[in-house]
């Protein structure tokens, strides 16, 4: 595939934020409270989930790699295998129960997330950037900014997590932790199974079903990154560089090859943050800008 576009635009959250809409992670848990607060509860007690002064829930995605499954196998498991009668069976039926718990949380978190998304209005929102024509975009934002405010034709614009129109159903969310499978031996040579081992892998499948996998979206998109080799230009707009979407950069950085990167920042901490973040994945100093949003 090739283009003949110039410019690509990164599009981050702080885009939307730029334009007063309500996409902080604090506006979701304001959401979940008033209209989820049986799930905002259920997240307060199996997520440590980091605040400060300004922002509950700061970095929500990021913290759902924190998921707490030893104590949520606590919540569910009733089973004493020192009690007298205890069944074999009893712990087939356990995991039933928690295979059911875990359905129900990353249902109830999805339906949440979704009708969070859908709820934002952007009708009255006023176009504050002027963009450059003969410009592709890759938005990591759900909303539809820049289709609706900005009139950008949709085959120039690649939401690489879903919308919420085309996607609403499938929008992608969630941290990018990776696991490794747990030894079934010790050090020893002694086999770690026990009748529980099987319910406690269960209990860990919220981390697993809450992974953003970047890689997989990245091989689906490849011809669109490598169509990217031409581009002269590479424009960052709000985007907080996250851990989880750096693979993004680095695969762009690597076909984007001779592209001059200009990059926004909120504060004086977030410039020297992302421009160390651009360094370690081989972008030259030389060919970064900084600029304020």
């Amino acid at each position: 595939m090739t283009n003949d576009y110039t410019t690509l635009y990164l599009i981050g959250n702080g885009f939307d934020l730029f334009h007063c809409l309500p996409t902080k992670y604090s506006d979701f848990h304001t959401f979940l409270k008033h209209n989820f607060p049986d799930l905002e509860e259920d997240l307060q007690e199996y997520f440590m989930l980091k605040c400060d002064v300004n922002y509950l829930w700061k970095s929500f995605e990021d913290d759902l790699q924190t998921f707490n499954n030893s104590y949520f196998f606590e919540h569910i498991n009733e089973i004493d295998p020192l009690e007298e009668g205890f069944k074999l069976s009893q712990i087939y039926g356990l995991e039933d129960d928690l295979q059911q718990a875990v359905k129900e949380l990353i249902s109830k978190l999805k339906e949440a997330f979704f009708s969070w998304v859908d709820s934002i209005i952007i009708d009255d929102v006023p176009s504050k950037c002027v963009l450059k024509s003969n410009s592709f975009f890759i938005s990591f934002n759900y909303t539809m900014v820049l289709e609706e405010i900005y009139k950008i034709p949709t085959e120039r614009i690649l939401h690489v997590h879903g919308d919420v129109i085309n996607d609403f159903e499938e929008l992608i969310f969630g941290h990018g932790a990776s696991y490794e499978e747990e030894e079934t031996f010790d050090k020893n040579g002694e086999p770690t199974r026990t009748p529980f081992t099987n319910a406690l892998s269960i209990s860990k499948n919220p981390l697993y079903s809450l992974q953003k996998k970047v890689d997989a979206i990245i091989s689906g998109n490849l011809e669109k990154f490598e169509s990217f080799k031409d581009v002269k230009e590479i424009i960052v707009l709000g985007h907080s560089l996250g851990d989880v979407d750096i693979p993004y950069f680095k695969k762009i950085s690597f076909y984007a090859k001779n592209a001059f990167w200009r990059v926004s920042f909120y504060n004086d901490d977030e410039e020297v943050e992302f421009k160390s973040k651009l360094q370690s994945i081989g972008i030259n100093e030389g060919k970064i800008q900084m600029f304020k949003l």
